[in-house]
């Protein structure tokens, strides 16, 4: 492996303990990445068995683009919905309709836009991290100012 990855493998979900698991809501599965740089042309893989009994990598996610740049994680989910950015966390899905990780354990890769394995964890059997806050966004944020402050300066209210 390589230190020129873009992003790496951080933790994941596996098997959510969700009530709306068995109501078809796949997004409480995930996996949670760090970002180091512009992701585009970037493979997410996880170990699959095909039909014929062999072990392969199947694709979970390829960036056609990068994400936003103040984006340090991204959050992978199975299933369908909007990417959205959540303060410096960018979540995304895969757009698939069936459940893509293994519960009795899984590997999971990164593969760079040039083809090369950069990261690669194996997370055990119904193995769920809970997703913790997002980081903070850090963009600079404007002063605030208020109605009061602006009397301060002689102006009226």
């Amino acid at each position: 492996m390589t230190n020129s990855a873009s992003m790496t493998l951080s933790t994941a979900c596996l098997n959510p303990g969700s009530p709306n698991r068995p109501h078809g809501d796949k997004s409480g599965e995930y996996l949670r990445l760090r970002r180091h740089g512009n992701v585009a042309g970037t493979t997410v893989q996880q170990k699959v068995l095909t039909h014929e009994g062999h072990e392969q990598f199947g694709l979970y996610k390829h960036f056609t683009t990068d994400v936003p740049p103040q984006a340090s994680e991204i959050v992978i989910h199975s299933g369908h919905g909007q990417d959205r950015m959540e303060q410096a966390r960018y979540h995304t899905y895969t757009n698939r309709d069936h459940w893509e990780l293994n519960n009795g354990g899984e590997t999971c890769r990164v593969v760079n836009a040039q083809g090369l394995e950069v990261d690669r964890r194996t997370f055990p059997a119904n193995h769920c991290d809970v997703l913790p806050p997002a980081p903070a966004d850090p963009r600079p944020k404007p002063p605030l100012v208020s109605a009061a402050a602006g009397v301060a300066f002689g102006e009226d209210r």
